[in-house]
């Protein structure tokens, strides 16, 4: 029965030091969240000034055609191509940044699922301490079941640690 007791302290203490580093990787996020919005909105100014050449370039080509005027449209036309792409490309990485920004409702879900987790173990520790005296059987199934839990925070780790490493990419 102790040593039941010491897994269920042992988990405990696991998740509790889990739980800290995924808070202060929130706070890490929250200061590049910042950052981003501002590029966020640098990158939406950008697809509008190049959206606008492009439409510019649009009537200059419709322009030249009603004129009859041939020469050069291939210019015209490679500009507006080009425009086309930084478009594209403007818009893509904003999916990007747009992507980053749901690491962390992830994380807030992680955090508050081992709240209720670390909750639930420590109840079970004070059940298991007062019922020092019952069968034994009974206990070893509480403390498997709080050690299925513990296999579980990995994948929580797993998720801390792809946000720790974005955040050193981007520092």
């Amino acid at each position: 029965m102790n040593t039941h007791l010491q897994d269920l302290t042992k988990s405990i203490a696991v998740k509790e030091n889990l739980m800290t580093q995924l808070i202060q990787s929130k706070s890490k996020y929250n200061e590049m969240r910042g950052f981003y919005e501002k590029k966020l909105q640098e990158m939406e100014e950008e697809v509008d000034r190049v959206d606008g050449d492009r439409k510019r370039l649009e009537e200059e080509i419709q322009k030249a055609e009603k004129d009859g005027s041939m020469k050069g449209r291939a210019g015209l036309e490679a500009k507006l191509k080009d425009k086309e792409d930084q478009i594209r490309k403007l818009r893509t990485q904003k999916k990007e940044l747009v992507g980053l920004t749901r690491i962390e409702s992830r994380n807030d879900t992680h955090v508050a699922r081992l709240s209720c987790d670390l909750q639930m173990m420590k109840r079970q520790r004070v059940e298991v301490r007062q019922s020092e005296g019952n069968a034994h059987t009974e206990a070893r199934a509480r403390v498997d079941f709080n050690t299925r839990y513990v296999v579980a925070s990995s994948s929580l780790r797993s998720s801390l640690c792809l946000i720790c490493s974005f955040y050193a990419t981007i520092n």
